[in-house]
């Protein structure tokens, strides 16, 4: 798997440990990744961190806003709150986050507006394909005052 991503078999293992931070990764890392694993590279820069949920969340709302409301809806489930007879006032954010994910996908529930992502990053799609051919089209407008 290294030589097939291009770097060390330590390097792997620094990533595994944690010696390295995997949100750390370059980009050519991230895309190696993607064409090893056969899946878009947003997916792997997604798993790496480099894009947080927080990035799927409308700008009004921080992802701390966000969790908390879903967590309240949570609790708010009389199945929810009989499964779960202790109180969990003092949990830290990334605690609520995971029970908020866990009740989300254990019933289905879209309490986050993850389903919502799919057209985002079909927005985002969009952008990026924007994006190149904006620095495409600069990049033959610079060219052609160099070369002219």
């Amino acid at each position: 798997m290294a030589s097939a991503l291009g770097v060390t078999h330590g390097y792997i293992n620094q990533l595994r440990s944690g010696l390295r931070k995997v949100n750390q990764i370059s980009r050519e890392f991230a895309l190696s990744c993607a064409g090893y694993l056969g899946v878009p590279p947003i997916v792997v820069k997604v798993l790496a961190g480099h894009i947080p949920m927080s990035d799927f969340i409308a700008p009004q709302q921080s992802e701390e806003d966000a969790v908390s409301r879903a967590f309240e809806q949570m609790l708010a489930d009389p199945g929810f709150r009989a499964a779960v007879p202790m109180s969990l006032s003092g949990l830290s954010h990334d605690a609520k986050k995971a029970l908020v994910s866990l009740y989300a996908n254990t019933l289905g529930h879209d309490v986050l507006g993850l389903r919502e992502i799919p057209a985002m990053l079909r927005w985002v799609q969009r952008a990026a394909m924007i994006h190149d051919e904006s620095e495409g089209a600069a990049y033959r407008g610079h060219r052609d005052v160099v070369n002219g």
